[in-house]
């Protein structure tokens, strides 16, 4: 199965894409990326994707349906929106020219896809049939970090400026136990209550083998960790 990624322009590495794509590849499929600001016709009829995957902020979903209207008039794939938007609006669903969503992590999710892609009982997937949407609950949270496939920097680093950049990004852990009122871990605890632990870390060295295959392949001068509580586990 080829699965197609498309986003908006970046500078950071978009780490969740990559954690999805190096997943997808370790099961044997295929993935790509493609910029909003790139010809997405083109990219389509070279990759030929049956599955289309947007990661959605909440503010960019018109952006996005927009874009899905466009390509579904002239092609024939299956629509997944995933990300903030679809995880915490998920209702977004019911309006919209997406056929499903993936809700929270979805490593395991998307695995569960391709193995029964025409299954409706995806856990963390809502679809849409004959009118109606089917909601799956949320499968509980993976506790052991080191078991995901590093995330897919050949699907970044085609762009010069992301593999010649001097900031490489990296997460550690997963998770936050506090529930500011201003963050959305508190409606993430939510949706994932009595689903196991919300913090969890990768061992130092799984993180540490990743740097270095970071380092040694491209200019690196800075290794920025985008964990919500870095500091969190002082040892």
């Amino acid at each position: 199965m080829k699965v197609l990624f498309v986003t908006k322009p970046f500078f950071i590495e978009p780490l969740g894409l990559m954690y999805l794509s190096s997943t997808i590849k370790s099961l044997g499929h295929e993935a790509g990326l493609v910029l909003t600001s790139e010809n997405l016709t083109k990219k389509f009829q070279e990759f030929d994707p049956d599955v289309i995957a947007y990661s959605i902020m909440t503010g960019d979903q018109d952006f996005y349906e927009n874009i899905n209207k466009e390509l579904k008039k002239q092609y024939s794939f299956l629509a997944i929106g995933g990300g903030p938007h679809p995880t915490f609006f998920p209702e977004m669903l019911k309006d919209s020219s997406l056929d499903a969503i993936c809700i929270g992590e979805g490593e395991e999710a998307i695995k569960h896809f391709l193995k029964n892609p025409t299954s409706k009982e995806i856990p963390n997937f809502w679809f849409k049939q004959g009118g109606e949407i089917i909601k799956n609950p949320v499968q509980s949270l993976m506790r052991d970090l080191d078991s995901f496939p590093f995330p897919d920097r050949r699907l970044v680093f085609k762009y010069e400026e992301i593999r010649n950049g001097p900031i490489k990004h990296f997460i550690a852990s997963r998770g936050c136990p506090f529930n500011c009122s201003y963050c959305f871990n508190e409606s993430w605890a939510k949706i994932y209550e009595g689903k196991g632990r919300r913090v969890r870390f990768r061992s130092v060295n799984n993180l540490l083998e990743e740097i270095s295959e970071v380092v040694n392949s491209s200019p690196t001068k800075f290794v920025y960790f985008q964990d919500d509580t870095f500091t969190l586990n002082k040892s």
